[in-house]
C-alpha cells in the first residue's frame, strides 16, 4: 500500500462514514516503533542480564561435561575458555529491545579459516520473535568478514527450536556424539 497504512486508511473511511452519518469521532492512531540496537558487550551494563540467562537456561547453554565453565570468568576476560592464550579472544554482542537486553552472542575464530559460534541465546520473554536469527546473523557476518570460511557451533539433539534455527540458517549437521550432542558446521 502507498503512503497511508490499512490502518489509517481503515481509520481515515471509518471517520468519513460517521461524519456522514452525522455523528462526530475522534480517532487516534497509535503507531509503536520497536527500536532494535545490536552492542559490543559491556561488562557494567550487561554482566548480570547475561548471567541471569545462564541461571535460567543452563542445561541449554553448558554440557554438564564442562565442569570448569564460568560464565563470570568468560565474560570478564572475553576468553572462550579458562587457557591465558584465549583471553580476549571472544566476542561479545549483545541485542537489544526498546533500550532493554533481550539475546546475546558469543563466538571466536578457531583458526585462520575456522570460526566457532559459542552461544546464541534469548531471554525466554523475546523468544520466536526473529532474535535469535540476528544474533547467528550478526556472528556468522562477522566471522566472515574475518576470513572464516567455516563456522562450527555445538546444540543438544533435544534443542528442537535451536536446530530449527541452525538449519534453517543454512548450518550442516557434522556429526552427533552418544552424549547428546549435534555438531553444525556452515561453509562460506
Amino acid at each position: 500500500m502507498s503512503k497511508f497504512s490499512r490502518s489509517r486508511l481503515l481509520a481515515f473511511a471509518l471517520a468519513i462514514s460517521v461524519l456522514v452519518g452525522g455523528g462526530i469521532v475522534a480517532v487516534h492512531h497509535f503507531t509503536t516503533k520497536t527500536k532494535i540496537e545490536v552492542l559490543d558487550f559491556d561488562e557494567t551494563r550487561d554482566k548480570s542480564f547475561i548471567l541471569d540467562i545462564f541461571k535460567n537456561d543452563w542445561y541449554w547453554l553448558v554440557s554438564e561435561y564442562s565442569t570448569d565453565f564460568s560464565p563470570e570468568y568468560m565474560l570478564h576476560y572475553r576468553a572462550s575458555s579458562k587457557s591465558a592464550e584465549n583471553i580476549g579472544d571472544l566476542t561479545i554482542k549483545v541485542i537489544y529491545e526498546n533500550g532493554k537486553p533481550v539475546g546475546f552472542t558469543a563466538y571466536h575464530k578457531l583458526s585462520l579459516y575456522v570460526g566457532r559460534i559459542i552461544f546464541v541465546a534469548v531471554d525466554k520473554n523475546f523468544r520466536s520473535k526473529g532474535y535469535g536469527y540476528k544474533l547467528l546473523q550478526l556472528a556468522v557476518d562477522d566471522l566472515k568478514s574475518r576470513g572464516a570460511q567455516k563456522i562450527r557451533l555445538v546444540t543438544r539433539t533435544n534443542n528442537a527450536p535451536g536446530i530449527k534455527l541452525y538449519t534453517r540458517f543454512g548450518f550442516k549437521e557434522t556429526s552427533r556424539d552418544e552424549d547428546g550432542f549435534l555438531y553444525f558446521q556452515y561453509d562460506v
